[in-house]
């Protein structure tokens, strides 16, 4: 009888140590490599103060840009903001309160390029949409992925879109020297943009690079939900992609400055050659 109960408990203590947790950011799993010849891993947490304007964001170097009249700052965490108890180096990009104003946050294009057939990438972010949805007349897009400076839609990159004059839901896009693909869902239940909610967002490229697919999760969850997978107009190796996210107005002359927050960014690729 002791003999079967001490087989139990071993397995239950194997069991316990075995299975990461489900809730967990990978930067708190463990990997098959470390960063280096064959692969690389990424995290930031925006735990540095942001002093200015084009100053480093965070501890891998973001850089910021507030064009004609956007907003970048610090967020205030914990239980006194709205929506943000909890979190700790929370980071925000505005609209600032001139019409065509954007806020960016992005890294060197020669420093962080990722462009398909670099290898197998997964990237994951949590970001918040602004305390108010698009509208007419304050008219905005979030746009988190990879992409080009300055960032035009359009031009070259991927990522996640909320566009309210193309879907009320999170859509997605890819994009190679101007030429794009978008698409969008009509699942509400799993994609429709709650103003003031965090979301968890997640792309992955196999290694091939012949296809890129988007995800949302709910904040706090893993259980991520596919938007679609694109195979179409990627942008490739001379195209310079880096990670990049930012938040724009399309044209409002309103003076309302609509805010969205950026908490934490990660990803790792596997070299297809490995350095």
């Amino acid at each position: 009888m002791f003999k079967i109960f001490d087989l139990l408990l071993s397995a239950a203590i194997v069991a316990i140590f075995s299975v990461p947790n489900a809730n967990a950011k990978l930067s708190q799993m463990p990997f098959p490599y470390p960063s280096g010849a064959s692969g690389y891993h990424f995290f930031d947490d925006f735990v540095t103060a942001v002093t200015n304007v084009n100053y480093p964001l965070g501890n891998q170097g973001w850089q910021a840009a507030a064009n004609a009249g956007g907003y970048i700052g610090n967020a205030t965490a914990g239980a006194a903001a709205a929506g943000q108890a909890g979190r700790i180096g929370l980071i925000s990009l505005g609209t600032g309160t001139t019409s065509n104003a954007t806020g960016q946050a992005f890294l060197s294009l020669s420093a962080a390029q990722m462009y398909a057939g670099i290898g197998a990438i997964t990237w994951q972010w949590a970001a918040q949409v602004p305390s108010a949805l698009s509208t007419s007349s304050v008219e905005y897009i979030m746009d988190m992925g990879f992409g080009v400076y300055p960032f035009e839609q359009g031009s070259n990159g991927l990522g996640i879109l909320y566009q309210r004059t193309s879907s009320t839901n999170f859509m997605a896009y890819t994009s190679n020297n101007g030429t794009e693909t978008t698409c969008t869902t009509a699942d509400a239940t799993h994609f429709a943009v709650v103003a003031g909610t965090w979301y968890n967002f997640e792309i992955v490229i196999p290694v091939a690079g012949t296809s890129a697919s988007f995800y949302v999760a709910p904040a706090g969850s893993y259980a991520y939900v596919k938007i679609c997978t694109i195979t179409t107009n990627l942008p490739d190796i001379s195209d310079q992609a880096s990670p990049m996210i930012e938040i724009y107005k399309t044209g409002s002359s309103t003076t309302t400055n609509r805010i969205m927050n950026l908490d934490w960014v990660q990803g790792d690729i596997t070299f297809t050659n490995p350095r």
